[in-house]
């Protein structure tokens, strides 16, 4: 998720539509995997077909790491304060909805929210997402100083650390892709990428989204038959090779839409509400009970209804709030990150 280039506070006639679309199709997977993974199990429904829709849908975190490395972080403060402040809104949005569905949240789930609004929340993405913001100038340093030869040197190596002793091996370090190790990766690859015309170049149309479904099906028949989740998590080849190419597929698309910026507006708010206290504490538990008591036509209606009113929710949130977070971003993010800035400047070295 790139806030700096395609967050709430830029104007949708500024982005890039294939991004935004991009955004939209990510953001969407991972919903309908929180929705399988949280609130139904395969008992629910076929398993294969449970099976097929996780693994293809296992795809959208990459996929967000990938956007913000092909754009680069490159405000840290500013990027800080804006997640945080945005975390910290829809979190009081999650408490409103706990209030008229389950009652009201204990004094603890205030204070730590105030006090650790991404540390102690339900967002592990998010989590590892302000690590990587933290680092960010120093990731950046690093690759714009390297050759393109040796830039590719490092993803190669990279990426053979990663899917063998990570995602095959799981070495300690990044066990299953949940962690900052497989943003740092991704967020090079993805900065590889833009540098690397020819390669781009030849990763264009189609064949990039008929190869991704394909090996996405492979590794769905592989959890099936064999239990072979490895194939398919966040830091296995196959999820890692099929990210990398429907990125490549969109990137290299030319749209150009202010339906879809503005749609796309309101991805990372649809994220904060559907996965935040509300879900786990009333959402999943009520999908577990739909399929669990109705026919299965009645159990995906509901889960579409669910769907869209997420989305449509998010967008309204973002559209009614978006003048307050550009105020709050001109008088107070901005002036604060500069002061901070100019105030590290004049610290003496040496």
């Amino acid at each position: 998720m790139n806030f700096n280039k395609t967050g709430s506070y830029i104007p949708a006639t500024d982005r890039q539509s294939n991004i935004e679309l991009l955004r939209i199709v990510a953001m969407s997977m991972i919903v309908i995997l929180h929705f399988l993974c949280h609130g139904i199990t395969e008992e629910n429904m076929p398993r294969f077909l449970y099976v097929l829709i996780c693994t293809y849908c296992s795809v959208g975190v990459n996929l967000f790491f990938l956007i913000s490395g092909y754009f680069r972080i490159r405000s840290v403060m500013r990027s800080i304060a804006r997640l945080v402040f945005t975390v910290l809104f829809f979190d009081f949005v999650n408490y409103l909805l706990l209030y008229f569905t389950v009652g009201p949240a204990a004094l603890y789930d205030w204070m730590s929210t105030l006090f650790f609004p991404v540390s102690r929340s339900p967002y592990w993405f998010l989590q590892v997402y302000l690590f990587l913001i933290i680092c960010s100038s120093l990731i950046n340093r690093g690759i714009d100083g390297m050759s393109l030869n040796k830039l590719r040197l490092f993803i190669l190596v990279f990426s053979v650390f990663t899917c063998y002793s990570c995602g095959v091996g799981h070495n300690g370090s990044n066990s299953n892709g949940y962690t900052f190790l497989q943003a740092v990766y991704m967020y090079c690859l993805a900065a590889y990428l833009k540098r690397d015309n020819r390669l781009m170049s030849r990763l264009k149309g189609t064949k990039c989204i008929v190869v991704a479904f394909v090996m996405l099906t492979f590794g769905a028949l592989m959890v099936y038959y064999y239990n072979k989740q490895t194939l398919t998590s966040y830091n296995g080849f196959i999820n890692i090779i099929t990210s990398t190419l429907i990125f490549t597929y969109f990137v290299n698309l030319d749209i150009k839409s202010k339906t879809v910026n503005i749609i796309a507006s309101g991805a990372l708010g649809c994220y904060l509400l559907q996965d935040g206290l509300f879900g786990h504490r009333y959402l999943y538990a009520t999908i577990n009970r739909v399929f669990t008591s109705e026919p299965l036509y009645c159990s995906l209606a509901y889960l579409t209804v669910q769907f869209i009113s997420f989305w449509a929710l998010s967008l309204l949130i973002t559209m009614f709030v978006r003048p307050l977070f550009k105020l709050l971003d001109r008088n107070l993010v901005a002036p604060i990150s500069k002061k901070l800035g100019d105030f590290v400047d004049k610290i003496p070295v040496g």
